[in-house]
């Protein structure tokens, strides 16, 4: 018995345009009565539709189901498993890692408005940063091209100078920052050795998370309390201020940016 490629696209859930596909790359067959040009498949075709969108959902191309379909020996195709295999556990491990980013910046959204100014002493974390600004000029597209493909995971990045600490209006450089142990997942392997890329090792910090309404002003409202801070724990600053954006928003035309500030001491 014969179907209608109508009947079997709505059966097996795919559009009647896929089924032609399938048919231009060899992969199945129909049948046409003569003077018609409506298509027609058999119970083996249904059947073999079920297997394709198996694979599709595997992953496979149809140049792949091509192969799969006509001439593939046992170990070829378990190769191809084992490649969608890898593909399929690194994006979950993307999926996975992009959770934990958003939950942690969740926190760190309700940390600034139920403490805001909360100043503490911790490391900073290991960063890879590209300065993609020079003046009003991209610098290094191509490197700059290759990290948007992540740009869901990388934050971006201010650097202030030591000597401006706590002043209203101060230069800043602009980046952006992966954090190093996600630079494998990101296949950025070589990121280090571009010379528009800084390696930003650990330090010893006090971190205050507050909102920013200026890029030129960082420290936001809790200048005061950081150099309380500072005096009250007898600290000095030995080094240049930076600071990671958590997240941002507009509130009636007002811009807010919540970032950690991380001082070195």
């Amino acid at each position: 018995m014969l179907y209608r490629i109508g009947e079997v696209a709505e059966l097996i859930g795919v559009s009647n345009e896929t089924l032609r596909n399938y048919e231009r790359a060899g992969i199945i067959r129909s049948y046409r009565t003569e003077g018609s040009n409506i298509r027609y498949y058999d119970i083996e075709t249904i059947s073999k539709l079920i297997g394709i969108r198996t694979r599709r959902n595997e992953g496979f191309s149809i140049e792949e189901l091509q192969k799969v379909y006509t001439d593939i020996t046992g170990e070829e195709y378990q190769a191809l498993i084992r490649e969608k295999i890898g593909r399929m556990e690194q994006e979950i491990a993307m999926k996975q890692l992009l959770l934990q980013k958003m939950r942690w910046t969740q926190e760190q959204m309700h940390m600034a408005e139920e403490q805001p100014n909360f100043c503490r002493r911790t490391l900073s974390p290991r960063l890879y940063t590209l300065q993609y600004r020079e003046g009003d000029a991209l610098r290094s597209p191509a490197v700059m091209k290759h990290w948007a493909r992540y740009l869901f995971l990388i934050q971006n990045f201010v650097q202030y100078r030591a000597e401006d600490f706590l002043k209203e209006d101060i230069a800043c450089q602009v980046s952006l920052a992966a954090q190093a142990e996600e630079i494998a997942l990101l296949e950025m392997d070589g990121v280090a050795d571009d010379p528009a890329v800084t390696v930003r090792k650990p330090v010893d910090c006090v971190v205050c998370t507050c909102q920013r309404r200026d890029i030129h002003s960082p420290y936001a409202d809790c200048a005061g309390e950081i150099r309380a801070y500072f005096q009250a724990a007898g600290l000095h600053l030995a080094g240049d201020p930076f600071c990671i954006s958590i997240g941002g928003y507009h509130e009636n035309g007002k811009r807010h940016t919540v970032v950690n500030l991380y001082l070195p001491v």
